[in-house]
């Protein structure tokens, strides 16, 4: 079948290239739009992070380790269930290519780029290097992750694992 939307052949639910639901007849042109709730959707999910990492840290005992060791394993598993928080908030799913429903390794695959920031971070209690390292790791995936989702309007981390981001 050929997208309504952009004219490509699939087979599936959603158009791979624009996300576009099969049989869907909308105008000719890529949802720009989808960009944006993208991007909103990874500020939702950046700041829901940042205030549980916060508020993890003032725990008494152990608080600030138990705050970093969370960071990385929400960045790695915000998608597990098909979709991050930002992504549910705004109608947005995660699914093949082809359109089908993704499975759990896909979702983990997406995800592995965003992880070694916060990693790279952890260095920061053996050593003044993770200060640095993490923060310039992660600050340089994102700009090569923004500068695909613009003239792709796929991630990186969505070709890695055969992946898009649609509406629901």
């Amino acid at each position: 079948m050929a997208c309504a939307a952009c004219g490509i052949a699939f087979e599936g639910e959603y158009c791979p290239d624009c996300g576009t639901p099969a049989g869907l007849a909308v105008p000719a042109k890529r949802d720009a739009s989808l960009i944006g709730l993208r991007c909103c959707g990874y500020l939702i999910d950046a700041v829901a992070v940042a205030a549980i990492s916060f508020g993890l840290s003032w725990l008494p005992t152990g608080g600030v380790f138990l705050s970093i060791a969370f960071v990385p394993a929400w960045w790695l598993l915000r998608d597990i269930g098909g979709a991050s928080p930002g992504k549910l908030l705004l109608g947005l799913t995660i699914v093949r290519q082809d359109g089908s429903a993704s499975d759990a390794r896909q979702r983990l695959v997406r995800n592995i780029t965003l992880v070694p920031g916060p990693l790279l971070s952890l260095l920061s209690l053996l050593s003044t290097v993770g200060t640095f390292t993490g923060p310039a790791v992660a600050i340089g995936l994102t700009l090569v992750e923004i500068a695909f989702l613009v003239t792709r309007q796929q991630r990186l981390r969505d070709r890695l694992a055969g992946t898009t981001v649609v509406r629901k």
